[in-house]
């Protein structure tokens, strides 16, 4: 079992979907209750797995100082996690272990504050994601050997060592855990950092671009409602990365709303999402416009009809790009947007959009998934 998949699947997403799908009318009102247990969980793997002194999303995944409010969560947790009751004749052991590790966490930060001074603690460097992160490296240096000797993992332990490439896999089990050797043998083999595609290089900014004549009001019914949150939360979130390096526009501010609230409910998604945030109903998120939420829906029609007939073909993000524009100008109706603020839009759109339909093409052409290969040498006994 992964637990990076429990932990997905037990999440802060997942319950923001179920809330959202019962606002629709898709769930029914009791599946309330498992959003309300998937947050739950999700906070509590937040609180022992802190890597950062503050974070602004989750205040709950920062650090563990005196003013935050772990040791009252956990305490509340651990009440909650002593009500809790299976349907399982079997025993789930996992709850008393959840109790005693919350405890053992006050205790150990009560101490540490009180007779050692200690301003803050950091959960992750607690648990045994970096023993087992050097584990999987050293076995995958072992290559199929299922049972290495001492002589083996030593040999494979500086391998890691001198090559620096002590790193865990993408699909480990555990996340990074941001450890370095005391030693580095060769500093200059450091991995170089991933250029984000956010930043993209802004040409002149120019005032005549073609305008839509008319945009089409957003879909209220109950099959389309949950489309609609989903598309108006990537609407704000691309204009939330546009806008950052083109704040300086006055034509496109109205690309977001000044003073969101719930009457639209194709803001569900984005009011759930936003709910651990303190201040105002939508927290820090961006909430688009009707205008830009039509906008690129229309990008996400022409991107499914040009990448299902050209997917094979050199250049595809640019030829889907022109057609982009190209069905943007042919609307009736002026959307005053400058030039440079709809060319990096659709750009940011096109990247996301391709590497979302590969990933989803990849998958169907994926074979079944193998059995467990430790497995296949015993089943013959």
């Amino acid at each position: 079992m992964k637990v990076s998949h429990a932990s997905q699947v037990l999440s802060s997403t997942v319950s923001c979907n179920i809330n959202t799908c019962v606002a629709c009318g898709l769930l029914p009102p009791e599946a309330a209750f498992t959003a309300e247990f998937c947050e739950k969980l999700d906070k509590l793997f937040d609180s022992v797995n802190s890597s950062t002194l503050v974070n602004p999303i989750k205040p709950i995944k920062g650090a563990v100082t005196a003013n935050s409010s772990h040791v009252q969560f956990w305490k509340e947790m651990i009440c909650w996690l002593k009500d809790v009751k299976f349907c399982s004749v079997v025993k789930i052991w996992c709850v008393e272990g959840w109790i005693l590790t919350l405890s053992a966490f006050i205790q150990l930060w009560q101490d540490l504050n009180c007779n050692y001074n200690v301003r803050y603690m950091l959960t992750r460097n607690i648990n045994q994601d970096a023993i087992e992160n050097l584990f999987s490296i050293c076995r995958i240096k072992c290559g199929c050997n299922d049972n290495p000797t001492s002589n083996h993992f030593r040999y494979a332990l500086k391998a890691a060592t001198i090559h620096h490439i002590a790193y865990p896999h993408n699909n480990s089990n555990c996340e990074n855990d941001n450890y370095h050797f005391l030693t580095t043998l060769l500093k200059d083999t450091e991995r170089p950092k991933k250029q984000s595609i956010h930043n993209i290089s802004a040409t002149s900014c120019s005032n005549e671009i073609e305008r839509y004549q008319r945009l089409c009001e957003p879909e209220h019914d109950q099959h389309n409602t949950f489309e609609s949150n989903i598309l108006a939360y990537i609407s704000g979130y691309l204009c939330s990365k546009v806008l950052k390096h083109h704040n300086n526009c006055g034509n496109c501010n109205h690309l977001i709303r000044s003073n969101p609230n719930l009457d639209d409910p194709t803001l569900l998604y984005t009011y759930f999402k936003a709910s651990d945030n303190f201040g105002p109903e939508f927290g820090n998120l961006t909430v688009p416009s009707s205008a830009c939420t039509t906008m690129i829906k229309t990008f996400d029609h022409i991107f499914i009809e040009t990448f299902n007939d050209k997917f094979a073909e050199h250049g595809l993000g640019i030829k889907i790009e022109e057609r982009i524009r190209n069905g943007v100008s042919s609307f009736q109706r002026l959307l005053m947007i400058c030039d440079v603020t709809l060319t990096n839009m659709i750009k940011l759109f096109v990247k996301m959009r391709i590497c979302h339909a590969v990933k989803q093409f990849n998958q169907k052409l994926k074979s079944s998934k193998r059995k467990d290969r430790k497995y296949l040498k015993v089943s013959h006994l």
